[in-house]
């Protein structure tokens, strides 16, 4: 497998600082994009579509090319398990998935097998491995499923529904049956999404759709408790890195504590839940996931901005944010307000990163051979070729020569034969116009607070530091 150009998610998702926050969508692949629509056509149903290893490589790989995403999501559907159980999934024009052999008793329920995911799944799989291949080490991929209760819903109710009333029943009446069904479906989850690691995934999310329709004590019972039974069951490191498990409750705000305690390594949230709020409730924990309310981006391009921007800011600037909508995408999306909000995710880093409290620069500038230079920041030194650990809420950069302003990967103080800059704060990106290094001088500088959400941060020069040049100002 190709080495990753692009790891800033799975940066993200393991709470190290990157340069701005990854950003991928939830649905991101589907009916708003054209070109989905033509391969959708071509393939002339939904379920043809996920079942063809090729057109579901296709549509996976839209977004990514058209947006520049930080991340592929395989393109799949959460009822493929069910399928896969002999339950007849099938979509119907208008109203969405139907099963046709829905689950009501216990005969019907105890003869359920759980799948072979090569065997019985092996399309995704296939699915999984080409789109792998043909990203070429650009961004991670995603894979998931649903949780056992929303799957359970869609079983026993035989399809969509907005009462729940057949589940419920089951719930209330005969909660060790749904049980039974809910520790098989895990089971089978488990074993869906390791195939899904072993066939090429680097992330997971488990999108638990209807949690939220549930009362506390039910919540916990039925919906967290199996897809902590899932999360203890994953394959956690593949291709010698770790691989980072994002759990989804819509309408579950109020869980988000018991959700950090399951051992995920990220929360998504949907729009309802204070993103600000959430992280003081979670520390650091938990990296977290969301949150734009996806009904922003029916609204004209400079509100789709500044309500992106407005979700950054209340993120904050602490390591550990992955931007998303709150849900998927709506059919009726105009993909140009996706691009305004992707590209307004992406400004950030380019106008001194989403991080807006003054920085300070540490300027650097080494001879050639690499000999003689060091970083000094709040008290701490360290000399090219050494191991830096920052502060807390710094991560060191360096200037390459090419120009580009690079990650220190874990701290590596990597020497040069030509000068570079050394930045020791949350963002890669330089300020605008910050002066290249001459040899044998070092400065501090600093980035000016930008007026007002949106405006580029351009460089102060800051009070050289006198005898002891590099302390930081």
């Amino acid at each position: 497998m190709a080495a990753l150009a692009n790891d800033r998610l799975l940066r993200a998702l393991a709470r190290q600082p990157v340069d701005r926050p990854p950003v991928w969508i939830m649905r991101q692949a589907g009916r708003y994009l054209p070109e989905y629509r033509a391969v959708r056509e071509r393939a002339g149903d939904f379920l043809t579509l996920c079942q063809t290893p090729e057109l579901a490589c296709e549509v996976t790989l839209q977004p990514v090319d058209r947006f520049g995403l930080d991340a592929a999501i395989i393109f799949s559907d959460i009822l493929t398990i069910p399928h896969a159980m002999g339950l007849g999934l099938h979509f119907v024009a208008g109203e969405g998935p139907r099963l046709e052999h829905p689950l009501r008793d216990a005969r019907a329920i105890e003869a359920l097998h759980v799948p072979d995911p090569e065997a019985e799944l092996g399309y995704v799989m296939d699915a999984l491995r080409l789109t792998r291949r043909e990203l070429g080490g650009r961004v991670p991929l995603i894979g998931f499923a649903g949780s056992p209760w929303t799957l359970a819903t869609y079983m026993v109710e035989g399809g969509s529904s907005r009462e729940f009333a057949t589940i419920k029943a089951m719930l209330y009446d005969r909660p060790e049956l749904l049980e039974r069904l809910l520790a098989k479906l895990a089971d089978a989850t488990a074993a869906y999404l390791n195939a899904q690691v072993a066939a090429g995934a680097q992330v997971l999310q488990v999108f638990d759709t209807w949690g939220g329709v549930l009362e506390p004590d039910a919540y916990h019972r039925f919906s967290l408790a199996p897809m902590r039974r899932i999360v203890e069951g994953l394959v956690r490191h593949a291709d010698g890195r770790p691989v980072p498990v994002i759990l989804f409750t819509k309408n579950g705000g109020q869980y988000l504590e018991a959700l950090a305690d399951t051992g995920a390594d990220a929360l998504g949230l949907d729009w309802t839940t204070d993103i600000a709020a959430a992280r003081r409730r979670v520390g650091d924990r938990v990296a977290l996931q969301g949150n734009l309310d996806p009904c922003a981006l029916y609204a004209a391009p400079d509100t789709v901005a500044r309500e992106t921007t407005r979700v950054l800011e209340r993120a904050g600037d602490a390591p550990g944010h992955v931007f998303n909508l709150g849900h998927g995408v709506h059919p009726a999306i105009d993909p140009e307000h996706v691009r305004v909000m992707v590209d307004t995710v992406k400004a950030r880093g380019q106008a001194g990163g989403q991080y807006r409290r003054n920085r300070e620069w540490t300027r650097i500038a080494q001879r050639r051979g690499g000999s003689g230079a060091s970083l000094r920041c709040r008290g701490r030194t360290a000399s090219a070729g050494s191991r830096f650990v920052p502060p807390a809420r710094h991560c060191v950069y360096f200037m390459a020569p090419d120009g580009r302003c690079r990650p220190l990967n874990r701290g590596a103080i990597r020497a040069h034969s030509r000068p570079f800059a050394v930045r020791c704060a949350t963002s890669a990106a330089p300020p605008r116009g910050a002066p290249r290094p001459r040899p044998g001088r070092r400065a501090t500088w600093a980035c000016r607070r930008p007026a007002s959400a949106g405006t580029r941060a351009g460089p102060r020069r800051g009070r050289r530091s006198g005898a002891r040049a590099g302390r930081p100002g």
